[in-house]
Order: C-alpha cells, then structure tokens, then sequence
C-alpha cells in the first residue's frame, strides 16, 4: 500500500509505501537525497493518487496528412487515366527489328511472336509483339516477306486487304470500325482501326513491292478502353519508320 507524501524540499506530491513513512528517501522531483516525505493528512482533501506523467500521444502534422490525401488522391486519377488508354512515358520503347528495316515506339518490351498466314504470297515472316502490364495496351511490328513472282501478279490493294483481315482475326477484333489508304515515299498503304466494343486496335500496314525481296510491313497498337485516335496511338504510327531493303 502507497500512502501519499509532500517533499519537505520542494513541496511535490507523490507517494511511497506506508512502511517508509518518516523516513528519509529520494524525491522524484527535485532528487533531494535526504528530503524527509511529510505524510499529508487524508482527512485534508481526501486519499491521494501516485502522480503518473502521461505519455502524450503523438500526433501527425497537418501537412503530412494533407500530403498522404494528395498521394491518395493522385494515385488514383493516375491508375485511372492510363487504364482508359493513356501511357506513362517510360513505358514507351522504341524497337528496331533485328534486320534494322523498320522500327516503331511500341508499349513495353518487344518479343519474337508467331503469326498466321496473312497472304498466300507469304514465303516467311518476323513479328515483334510487346504488351504494358500496367495499362494491358499491347503493340506491335514486323514484316511479311512476298514471293517476288507471284507478288507481281497481284494487286496492291488486294495483298493490303488480306494482310489486314488476317490481323484483325489474330488479334481478337476483326471487326473493322474504319479504314483508308495512306501513302509513303513510294509506297501505298492502308490505315485501318479494329473493333466497336471496349477493345480496340489501330493498324498501318505498308506494302513495298519495287524491290528484289518485296515485303508489307505492319505496326499495330491496342487493348481494353483503348482509344483510336488517343496519344498513345498517334505516338505508334508516327514513329513507324520503314528502311526497305536495297534493290
């Protein structure tokens, strides 16, 4: 049992077990070695109780909080913003095809894929596909290599329209929202955008025919909400470049 005490030095509460009353101890205040506690009368103002110092909370400052808000708040437009088809800059990559012939800024890293047979003139094909997990928009190009006979006997527009078909089938929207011829330097081409749901594709496909080895090169770019003639789009197509192989 604790009775309570005045310090004979500094005149502080506090309290020591009632088998030291009168005697000389330490006050916890001002440390008086030889201070001789003074029993204080309970009848006074009633029982005391042993002063305990209360670790006061601590509290956050009112800019971090706003500062967390602000983060909160950020953090959400943003995921926001590139799930309905935007693109942070460091995802974009430019990516050039091993025979350095053509080359596009496509989102994420681009791999080796396989493709289908886009035209009956096909002889071979390499295709380069890439896709950001982050927004899901995937992307892509390559090239599809022509027998060179055969392609003379050919219309342009003809080849151009069964490498798109075959596209819009390999990548899950061949349904064609629109499409317009487009041209190069020499060489004619064909703008087409796939889809009429959520997801979406936007193609270029370029047909280079004077030439030993004729080829049509591809770029293409899209996935869920994705727009059509968004930024992240017109960054793909502009930066395809196309470096035809000498005659």
């Amino acid at each position: 049992m604790f009775a309570p005490v005045i310090c004979a030095e500094c005149g502080k509460r506090f309290a020591v077990e009632r088998a030291y009353l009168g005697q000389h101890t330490s006050c916890p205040y001002c440390l008086a070695a030889k201070a001789q506690p003074l029993p204080l009368p309970e009848s006074v103002d009633g029982p005391r109780v042993f002063p305990i110092r209360k670790r006061r909370a601590r509290k956050w400052p009112a800019f971090a909080v706003v500062a967390l808000c602000v983060a909160i708040a950020g953090g959400t437009f943003l995921v926001q913003r590139y799930r309905n088809g935007a693109m942070p800059p460091f995802v974009m990559q430019t990516f050039v095809v091993p025979d350095h012939s053509c080359q596009a800024t496509l989102p994420g890293s681009a791999e080796a894929v396989t493709g289908p047979e886009f035209t009956p003139l096909q002889t071979g094909a390499s295709l380069y596909a890439s896709e950001s997990s982050f927004t899901r928009i995937r992307g892509g190009l390559g090239w599809i290599e022509l027998d060179p006979e055969r392609a003379k006997l050919v219309r342009t527009e003809d080849l151009l329209g069964n490498v798109r078909d075959e596209l819009g089938r390999w990548l899950g929207e061949p349904t064609i929202e629109k499409e317009g011829l487009v041209k190069s330097g020499t060489s004619d081409g064909m703008e087409v955008r796939f889809g009429t749901g959520t997801t979406r594709f936007t193609a270029r496909i370029l047909a280079v025919l004077d030439s030993p080895q004729p080829r049509i090169y591809l770029v293409w770019v899209g996935g869920p909400q994705f727009k059509s003639d968004g930024e992240v789009s017109a960054r793909v197509l502009t930066s395809f470049r196309v470096n035809p192989p000498a005659k």
